[in-house]
């Protein structure tokens, strides 16, 4: 799928993980447009995100922030 398919499967998902964590939990993506339209495997990104959720405290106390990072970089 492309990446930009990829993120909007990865918005849908944290809307959901932000209806039970709310404000503890937060999703910034630093993503260059113009790679918007390259490959990446199907739901990639959600195991990833899926991983950070299930192997980190949320709390109030020690709310988590994922940062998703891509560039043009070979």
């Amino acid at each position: 799928v492309t990446l930009q398919e990829e993120m909007d499967f990865v918005d849908a998902y944290m809307y959901l993980n932000k209806v039970r964590f709310r404000e503890n939990i937060q999703l910034e993506k630093h993503i260059a447009p113009e790679i918007l339209q390259k490959k990446i495997a199907p739901l990639s990104l959600q195991m990833l995100i899926e991983n950070a959720i299930k192997h980190n405290i949320i709390s109030k106390d020690k709310p988590l922030t994922i940062d998703i990072f891509a560039d043009d970089s070979k």
